[in-house]
């Protein structure tokens, strides 16, 4: 793992409903958010270490690739991107995934806002490293992000 890396985490709450488990990592419930665009790009061969990770330089967002095992996807520009890991670590089963809701900027402080998809019914009986690396087209603010991990089925 490069040193150039920042490790960024935040739990500020964790909590069970439902069959729903929302760990929120950054943020205020009552916000007027701006949505942001952003590239996303994954796959299940990433770093076997959960975390979640920010990239400002490009030095960075090599280390982001390194931990997803690939090679650097997207164009990053240093100065007019922001990149954002998620790794979700190994997990015993294929059909795990990373869905981003949104990206939102919050009065400077930009916002991701993921939920981990568990599968359910028949799945690949093979060990997968779940990720998603996302590419910010802004950079002001600070980085945080939102994380909800949903029970249901991921999309097919």
């Amino acid at each position: 793992m490069s040193h150039a890396l920042r490790f960024r985490f935040w739990i500020a709450a964790a909590g069970l409903a439902a069959g729903l488990m929302i760990i929120v990592l950054a943020g205020d419930p009552v916000r007027a958010d701006v949505e942001l665009s952003y590239a996303e790009f994954d796959g299940e061969h990433g770093s076997a270490t959960a975390g979640n990770y920010i990239a400002r330089t490009a030095a960075e967002w090599q280390a982001l690739w390194r931990l997803a095992n690939a090679e650097p996807q997207g164009d990053f520009k240093e100065g007019e991107h922001t990149g954002v890991g998620i790794f979700l670590g190994e997990r015993p089963t294929g059909g795990y995934k990373v869905r981003v809701r949104k990206v939102v900027d919050d009065a400077g402080k930009i916002e991701v806002k993921m939920e981990e998809m568990i599968p359910t019914g028949i799945v690949t009986q093979v060990i997968t490293r779940p990720y998603k690396i996302v590419l910010i087209r802004s950079t002001e603010g600070r980085t945080e992000l939102a994380k909800r991990i949903d029970l249901s089925p991921g999309p097919e």
